[in-house]
């Protein structure tokens, strides 16, 4: 990641671009508790933290409220855990299965 800033250091333009393209992939759900996410309440949570070897890639974003984010610390979140009809679910991609 030589020469790349993280996502703090990011212009805010850039931040938020990374936010809405997260928000129009995965919609305006929280990616940790499953709930909806008011206007204002957004962040960008990293599924893999940049603590423990996650990038900033899109594939590891996703949507969440600003206090669930801040509460999960840099635990990492499954990326088979997805949140759907605000339910938790463990999505077997190899046998595709629910």
């Amino acid at each position: 990641m030589t020469g790349q800033r993280s996502y703090k250091e990011k212009p805010y333009k850039s931040r938020r671009a990374m936010l809405d393209r997260a928000l129009s992939l995965y919609g305006w759900a929280c990616s940790i508790c499953g709930g909806p996410i008011a206007d204002g309440d957004e962040s960008l949570q990293h599924m893999k933290p940049r603590s423990k070897g996650g990038t900033d890639d899109e594939e590891n974003l996703r949507p969440a409220h600003k206090r669930c984010n801040s509460s999960l610390g840099d635990r990492e979140i499954d990326p088979r855990l997805i949140v759907y009809g605000g339910e938790r679910m463990l999505i077997d991609f190899a046998n595709k299965n629910r």
